[in-house]
């Protein structure tokens, strides 16, 4: 990928908002990333630097005969007519300068003023104590941290467009989810996160927990697992029945399946629909709980149904009728995959890219022995887990809160609770401390005093090995553990 810093003057301290291209985008989907970075209605002349061009294929973008200035001339942005003198080895270009940007080969950035010196990431001096339990923990931390928060929070934001871009464009969910198909969608450069990849071309395709994002889905899981939960009589009866899904559904869920056509006129198998209806607000929509796809057998159509649930809760969530809900939230979604006799169910949202996760395996809906009470009995619960998760769905979505910036790039725990205090805690996020799309370690403010502090969500914890790397200079002074 190439990476665009956009200033509004050459002056060599000039802020600059981040751009990334990736690989796959023509000059049509550069012009509109820049515009979305200016802002509507904006009118600022664009004076910008590419960095390492060489990195960029010569296939998608021609790098000479001033074709960087020709792009931008109808959108009224003024860009010196330089071009001739940019090549695609090491060479910057800032206002009407061409300047030479050496760059370090392994570099995937080149960066706009002058170079600082890179820092540890954390020091004695530099750190403070906190409290902290095993899922989360929270650090207080150094302030060259919320030094880079507008990068992170600009590739995210950069991220969210070439996504929707992407999705609007590209195959049917039935097409994308063919076996071939889905290979290649995984190998590019907006791939579903649901852990699966080409193995030709290994690809970073692991996010974080869905029940993370949103607790409908660690509710689901809970459920499905809980062996004690009361199944109503009716729900029971049903599951021994040999019905097709849409009936047993109907029943054992409590909610009409329904049929779903987007505005591009791809439609899933299916949806279960909720019209949220406010009259003190401004919004009234109906949004889909859940999505359903399905195939008389596994393998048939050349592609799994769970992966074409994927594919089409993304392709349902970027249509433009649903732009104002997208904006307020990270879209949860469960996906119900059906294949002859069998069942899955996922969990689904959408931050700043699409991540599917199956929340159960394929589960054997069929009468398999005259002994079988104990396989109804789990469908069951299943069934049964997912009507409640889906109610759960539905309040959140009528309750869901008309201002306010989106929380879509982030978890959803905003407050803990320290040892021997009665009073919680409660932060905002402020970015992500990797790249990496499985990062669930995230700078925040605390809502009280304004404190940076570290929340990171792990399955376990260890408190002494976090004291030993301290003690080394390895990791900030005793925070302190809560459990969520």
């Amino acid at each position: 990928m190439t990476i665009l810093y956009v200033v509004e003057s050459a002056e060599p301290n000039a802020e600059a908002v981040m751009v990334t291209l990736e690989a796959d985008h023509k000059l049509d989907d550069l012009k509109t990333l820049i515009l979305v970075k200016w802002g509507e209605g904006g009118s600022r002349p664009l004076i910008f630097a590419i960095f390492d061009c060489g990195r960029f294929p010569k296939r998608a973008i021609s790098m000479a005969h001033g074709v960087w200035a020709q792009v931008f001339q109808d959108s009224g942005c003024k860009l010196p007519e330089v071009a001739d003198q940019l090549d695609a080895t090491n060479i910057g270009l800032l206002g009407s300068h061409a300047v030479a940007a050496p760059l370090d080969a392994t570099a995937d950035i080149g960066l706009l003023g002058s170079p600082t010196a890179e820092k540890p990431l954390w020091s004695a001096s530099s750190s403070k104590s906190c409290p902290v339990d095993s899922t989360m923990r929270a650090l207080i931390v150094p302030e060259q941290l919320e030094e880079e928060a507008r990068d992170t929070i600009s590739d995210m934001t950069t991220r969210y467009q070439n996504l929707l871009l992407h999705a609007r464009g590209g195959m049917t969910p039935s097409q994308a989810a063919k076996s071939a198909n889905y290979r290649m969608e995984q190998s590019g450069s907006n791939p579903l996160y649901d852990g699966r990849y080409d193995d030709a071309n290994p690809a970073a395709t692991i996010a974080p927990p869905v029940q993370l994002y949103h607790p409908v889905f660690a509710r689901f899981i809970d459920d499905v697992n809980n062996t004690a939960l009361e199944i109503p009589g009716e729900v029971l009866t049903k599951t021994h029945e040999k019905a097709r899904f849409a009936p047993l559904s109907k029943k054992a869920l409590s909610l009409d399946i329904t049929n779903l056509v987007n505005d591009d006129r791809t439609s899933p198998d299916g949806g279960i629909m909720w019209t949220i209806s406010k009259p003190e607000a401004a919004l009234d929509h109906t949004v889909a709980l859940a999505i359903k796809e399905e195939k008389r057998e596994l393998g048939e159509g050349g592609c799994d149904p769970s992966t074409q649930a994927s594919f089409s809760v993304q392709r349902y969530w970027v249509q433009h009728a649903n732009n104002a809900l997208r904006a307020l939230c990270c879209c949860p979604t469960f996906l119900i995959a059906f294949a002859g006799p069998w069942i899955s169910v996922l969990g689904a949202v959408f931050t700043d890219k699409c991540i599917p996760q199956r929340l159960t395996d394929f589960i054997w809906m069929g009468n398999g022995s005259v002994f079988n009470s104990h396989a109804c009995r789990r469908v069951a619960r299943v069934l049964y887990s997912l009507t409640r998760s889906l109610h759960e769905l539905r309040r959140y979505y009528t309750t869901l809160p008309q201002t306010g910036p989106s929380t879509r790039f982030f978890p959803s725990p905003k407050e803990f609770q320290c040892p021997g205090s009665s009073t919680p805690v409660r932060f905002e996020y402020a970015e992500p401390l990797e790249r990496d799309a499985g990062c669930v370690a995230f700078l925040c403010k605390t809502k009280e005093d304004n404190q940076s502090i570290v929340v990171k969500f792990a399955e376990s914890y260890c408190s002494e090995a976090h004291a030993h790397l301290a003690a080394k200079g390895m990791a900030p002074p005793a925070a302190v553990l809560w459990t969520n």
